[in-house]
């Protein structure tokens, strides 16, 4: 049984082929049990899995699996023009020293959230916890300080 087989696929939506892209599948899988989920873009034609975002958040997962699904339909410009997040000048800083880092994904809530404790921005982390909604808002439409 080889790897693919083992994990569970909890989403999928089919995407017709296009000229420039084939036929497949945007994907939602539970890649370690109850620890990890991944979004992919499945290739029927070559059977193989593309473009992988890794969370460990389950929710953050399923944003970007509904974000992918409207990409790929060509949707994305259908939705309203969102507002930037406020957020405290000093959380601000720390959100914005995490994303310079560039060492993790900003989508993976609980590394972005040690990520700011190690950069000294433990007020940060606290802040993402309390409000993952609109940190989630936050990095698809921007932070402004309050």
């Amino acid at each position: 049984m080889n790897g693919e087989s083992q994990r569970t696929l909890l989403k999928s939506h089919p995407i017709p082929a296009q000229p420039a892209t084939a036929p497949g599948e945007i994907t939602l899988h539970e890649w370690k049990p109850g620890e990890e989920w991944v979004t992919h873009f499945h290739n029927l034609q070559d059977g193989g899995y593309y473009y992988g975002h890794y969370f460990r958040d389950l929710e953050v997962a399923e944003a970007d699996y509904d974000a992918r699904v409207r990409e790929y339909l060509g949707q994305t410009h259908n939705y309203p023009t969102v507002q930037p997040v406020l957020v405290p000048a000093h959380i601000l800083e720390g959100i914005k020293a995490v994303r310079e880092c560039n060492t993790t994904n900003m989508f993976d809530v609980g590394i972005a959230k040690v990520q700011a404790v190690a950069l000294g921005y433990p007020e940060t982390a606290d802040w993402i916890d309390s409000h993952r909604e609109d940190y989630i808002q936050g990095i698809f439409s921007g932070f402004v300080p309050q």
